[in-house]
């Protein structure tokens, strides 16, 4: 799965994030980044005054997960 998925399933598409025999690092990181996107999450603070939600927390704990076990 080297392209981002256009059924907007983003569970699914996080369940199945791995990188590919042949995928450099830094394009499955951008997949994941854009993943983590896509499941309305970020990966750092914009400033002091909005730090990231339990929710926010909760998924950027998820894709980190699953984009470790990926490689």
């Amino acid at each position: 799965m080297t392209s981002t998925s256009s059924d907007g399933n983003v569970q699914k598409d996080i369940q199945n994030l791995k990188q590919e025999k042949t995928e450099a690092l830094v394009s499955y990181h951008g997949r994941a980044q854009e993943l983590l996107r896509r499941s309305n999450g970020r990966d750092e603070e914009n400033d002091e005054n909005s730090p990231l939600s339990i929710l926010e927390r909760t998924i950027l704990s998820i894709i980190i997960k699953t984009f470790i076990r990926g490689i």
